[in-house]
């Protein structure tokens, strides 16, 4: 059964390569060629390989600046992106990162910050509400 497998892979990468990939000249036609590969990816390699981007999308991220005041605060900030929406969105700056992957990578090429709020934390205005749109 090995064989079997490993001939109908073989099969299927040499079609792949027999076919031609034209790049649409508009924007809107690039979406919809892009989108036809995730629908018709025979190998089921592009959905695979863009979640593995998406996962590892979000790393940890530090702070620092020349003021110990103002990276206290900047870190005080990133833990406090999106706390009001805690319960509908994951609050933090990793569950943003993570979701600029997904729009970047899954769903649009062209992702939107929407910035709905601003708080101050400890003397300075800083975003807390944001999400990306797909552009």
């Amino acid at each position: 059964m090995g064989t079997d497998v490993s001939s109908l892979l073989l099969n299927n990468l040499l079609g792949l390569l027999s076919n031609q990939i034209i790049v649409p000249g508009d924007y809107h036609s690039r979406v919809q060629a892009v989108k036809s590969i995730y629908e018709d990816d025979a190998t089921g390699l592009i959905d695979t390989l863009t979640d593995f981007q998406v996962n590892t999308f979000a790393v940890d991220l530090e702070v620092y600046t020349d003021s110990d005041e103002l990276t206290r605060i900047l870190r005080k900030w990133l833990d406090r992106i999106n706390l009001p929406y805690e319960g509908k969105i994951p609050p933090g700056l990793k569950p943003l990162q993570k979701e600029y992957g997904k729009e970047r990578w899954k769903y649009s090429s062209f992702p939107v910050l929407k910035i709905n709020g601003w708080e101050e934390i400890d003397g300075i205005e800083l975003p807390t509400k944001m999400f990306f749109l797909d552009g």
